[in-house]
């Protein structure tokens, strides 16, 4: 992953950062799969569209932790759910940057607990 960025830069600098974030989906997918893949491509589709609207660009890996986070939450036929401090030591996202994204967003505790009625 570090040699991918450091032989594209400018990767990290387009607003369009889909390919990569699902570059890095699929691998983490690899390293550890604990989320749907093919359904973390769609919420990652959603996410961006939705941090377009709000003009907000938050780190690669706190999208990636958002993603994965939504993604994990919205699972039904799992029956344990994924910690968040596990989601944000997996891609290296600070507290503070996750739930700044996630309040951003609008994924309170409140909405989460009414989207899994």
């Amino acid at each position: 992953m570090r040699k991918f960025i450091q032989i594209n830069p400018g990767v990290l600098h387009t607003e369009d950062r889909e390919k990569l974030i699902n570059l890095f989906l699929k691998r983490y997918h690899r390293l550890a799969p604990i989320f749907d893949y093919q359904r973390a491509k769609i919420n990652a589709s959603i996410l961006k569209k939705k941090l377009k609207i709000l003009c907000f660009w938050p780190q690669l890996m706190t999208q990636l932790a958002i993603i994965v986070f939504i993604t994990d939450h919205l699972d039904k036929n799992q029956k344990e759910k994924l910690k968040q401090a596990d989601i944000r030591a997996l891609f290296n996202c600070s507290a503070y940057a996750f739930h700044r994204t996630r309040n951003k967003i609008g994924l309170t505790p409140n909405y989460l607990k009414n989207m899994l009625i």
